[in-house]
């Protein structure tokens, strides 16, 4: 097998796992959005049926705390799906490139070789 089929074939393999990591997050937000409907339907009943103010206050109280606790709960899975599908491409797996050199070459893994798209110091108001 040549480099660049071995390059190609590492793509491929790459590739279909980030798919299959963006099918996954994609059934996760499915779900929660199917649970933020069903809560907010059992909200509006109950909303309906309250008898006075105070229980109309503590029903919104209840019904925000759950919403926030949901979309708390789908925001950390949805980072850690993106973290271990980061992590993933950013593996040394030592496949050569086309060019015959090695991601595990010391010149390659030295991390003065690599340039980040954030900036190297924190940006603050003026």
């Amino acid at each position: 097998m040549t480099d660049a089929q071995i390059v190609h074939q590492t793509f491929t393999e790459v590739q279909q796992e980030a798919l299959a990591e963006i099918n996954g997050a994609l059934a996760v937000w499915i779900d929660s959005v199917r649970m933020m409907r069903t809560l907010d339907k059992d909200f509006a009943k109950e909303l309906a049926t309250c008898r006075s103010a105070a229980e109309a206050i503590e029903s919104c109280s209840r019904w925000t705390e759950h919403r926030l606790d949901s979309l708390f709960a789908l925001q950390c899975r949805m980072l850690e799906i993106w973290l271990t599908c980061a992590s993933r491409t950013a593996l040394d797996v030592s496949v050569p490139t086309i060019n015959g050199r090695h991601r595990s070459d010391p010149q390659t893994d030295n991390p003065a070789n690599h340039h980040s798209p954030l900036p190297a110091k924190p940006l603050t108001a003026a």
